[in-house]
């Protein structure tokens, strides 16, 4: 009988209470009295016996929710994700949840610890990762890590905390999102664990560093809402108000993961001073990853390469190269293998559709990238057609010098689409003291793995010294730009033709592939 009290009170009670938000506490006291109960003949094999722990958690769950014993409301009060609140909240009015308590069969789990023995290798496949971890790739993938890096004893860390803090974060990320999902949560935190792995930045490495780096990796993108800055900013959202147009999605991000930091109370037994400074650097991380300061962060990494002058020794240089890895492992899907590469494209661009579906309905301006008419899927990977910009003020009676690449109105005018932000600072004479405005022109751009990926990717082959991992990188790049060529090639011939007036689906992709000799 001790094996089945054992396995609930280290497994399956802190799994369950995280899915439903009930406390392990309020099964204290049940827990000896039910098991003693039943007897173990019942029990001969392993499916039996999760077979009775799943139904016991079931009926303890409708019993603790009905006699009034859910625990104090108050850990349900935080409201930065709205999902998560009515997700509880149901528990509070005594809805049972209908969905059914999952509990992975012992091949599963067998193939999923084989898979983790490979972490570090990039042909890693978190689709089939997150199927055999029936949804759990995240959690299951995070605990791992911090256990592979040393990460539990060193901090002291305590493992049901931990969980629950995964299981919080997991939860937050909205899944039914195509894209911006717990899955991509995953990857580009096993992608992050593979940068931390390079020989050039692992030895200077500290556990903090690694912490930072696995934590930022898998909140980067929590309570994702499905919908770029520039949605939320139009429709006057509250976010985009609260955080002044500004980065509002990599602040509700970082936000939302100090409030499950302090709400977890992960880190409540280290000195508030280094907690803070966690906090704080976990900000910076997450903060780097808006897409509209790629320019800002390349112009810096590429001063100090051609300067050299990263010391890695020193904190300030290490964090710059944590943000530029982690800016890496965002954006790494095109330099994936072309399967799961495709897959993410397909996904990312089924979110920006849904996004353009979204203000069509509402009778607002269709974002750019989001037609799903006009803007096919290999075109927003790989096209450079013109770009253009929209400028509140008239950029021809001031003097202008754009940071890293020398761009004046009219060379904007006739530039194809080269980055998404360039930071242009115009110097005004006020009086006799001259004035520095700066003005960040946002460029809407397709061609994403051409202006985007591929020069921070070189740039991070340089930092590693054209590593195996950095190679193999380019190289899956390289052959993706060569295959959404092909299909926008193939694309643009059947149009000429006639054949087909809109932008491809997934299934029109896939047949024009299969085509492909």
């Amino acid at each position: 009988m001790r094996h089945i009290l054992t396995d609930i009170q280290k497994w399956y009670l802190p799994h369950f209470c995280e899915v439903t938000t009930v406390s392990v506490s309020d099964f204290e006291g049940y827990t000896w009295h039910e098991c003693e109960s039943v007897s173990t003949d019942s029990y001969q094999s392993k499916r039996a016996h999760r077979k009775w722990v799943s139904s016991w958690l079931l009926r303890s769950i409708a019993d603790t929710t009905h006699s009034g014993e859910i625990g104090t409301r108050k850990k349900v009060k935080r409201l930065l994700s709205f999902q998560r609140y009515f997700h509880a909240s149901r528990l509070l009015r005594g809805i049972i949840p209908q969905a059914p308590l999952h509990l992975l069969d012992e091949d599963y789990l067998g193939q999923a610890r084989h898979m983790l023995s490979k972490v570090g290798t990039w042909d890693f496949d978190i689709f089939l990762f997150d199927r055999l971890t029936n949804g759990n790739s995240l959690v299951t993938l995070l605990c791992h890590l911090f256990n592979t890096h040393g990460l539990i004893h060193h901090f002291k860390l305590d493992m049901v905390t931990l969980h629950r803090f995964l299981v919080m974060v997991q939860e937050d990320y909205h899944g039914h999102n195509p894209y911006h999902n717990a899955v991509h949560a995953a990857d580009v935190t096993q992608a992050m664990h593979c940068y931390l792995k390079e020989p050039k930045l692992a030895s200077f490495l500290t556990p903090l560093d690694i912490m930072l780096g696995l934590l930022a990796a898998a909140a980067h993108d929590v309570d994702h809402p499905g919908v770029n800055q520039p949605f939320l900013i139009k429709t006057n959202h509250h976010l985009a108000n609260l955080y002044q147009n500004m980065s509002v999605l990599e602040n509700h991000h970082w936000r939302s993961t100090i409030g499950m930091l302090r709400e977890s109370r992960l880190l409540a037994h280290l000195p508030k001073e280094m907690t803070q400074d966690i906090e704080q650097q976990l900000g910076s991380l997450i903060l780097a990853t808006d897409i509209n300061r790629q320019n800002e962060f390349l112009t810096r990494l590429k001063a100090h390469l051609h300067n050299k002058d990263l010391r890695l020794e020193n904190v300030q240089d290490r964090h710059f190269m944590l943000q530029i890895a982690l800016k890496c492992a965002d954006i790494c899907n095109p330099c994936r293998i072309w399967e799961m590469s495709k897959q993410w494209s397909e996904r990312v661009c089924e979110e920006f559709y849904r996004q353009g579906d979204l203000e069509q309905k509402f009778e607002l301006e269709i974002s750019p990238l989001c037609n799903q008419q006009k803007d096919s899927i290999p075109s927003i990977q790989i096209d450079s057609t013109e770009a253009f910009a929209s400028i509140g003020l008239q950029v021809s009676k001031l003097s202008a010098l754009a940071l890293g690449r020398g761009i004046c109105e009219d060379q904007l005018k006739k530039k194809k689409k080269s980055a998404l932000c360039i930071s242009v600072v115009f110097v005004k004479e006020v009086g006799l003291i001259p004035r520095v405005v700066t003005l960040r022109v946002t460029l809407h751009v397709a061609g994403f793995m051409t202006y985007i990926v591929e020069p921070l990717f070189r740039e991070w082959a340089r930092f590693t010294g054209n590593s195996t991992l950095s190679e193999n990188m380019l190289s899956h790049l390289a052959h993706n730009k060569a295959q959404w060529k092909s299909l926008l090639s193939k694309q643009h011939r059947r149009r000429g033709s006639g054949q087909d007036s809109a932008a491809p689906t997934s299934e029109t992709l896939e047949q024009t592939e299969g085509a492909t000799p």
